[in-house]
């Protein structure tokens, strides 16, 4: 099975205390964060400490993070 980490590469990016490059998408979501306006398309980040984050896909699109595909 393949793993995919999400790897900050933008200097303001975010980046989870110790943890920058063990990101592992765990999911996808549509997040609205206001009945009005269109939701944002994002990845679900979990960090090894349980930590949980989200990512809009417009960031990696725009080269903020990158993904890296690992094989386990």
């Amino acid at each position: 099975m393949n793993k995919e980490k999400l790897i900050p590469i933008h200097p303001y990016a975010y980046r989870h205390k110790n943890y920058e490059n063990d990101g592992e998408i765990t999911g996808t979501i549509n997040i609205k964060f206001d009945n009005k306006l269109e939701g944002r398309n994002c990845y679900e980040v979990t960090y090894p400490d349980g930590f949980v984050d989200y990512v809009p896909i417009s960031d990696v699109d725009d080269d903020n993070y990158k993904i890296i595909r690992e094989n386990e």
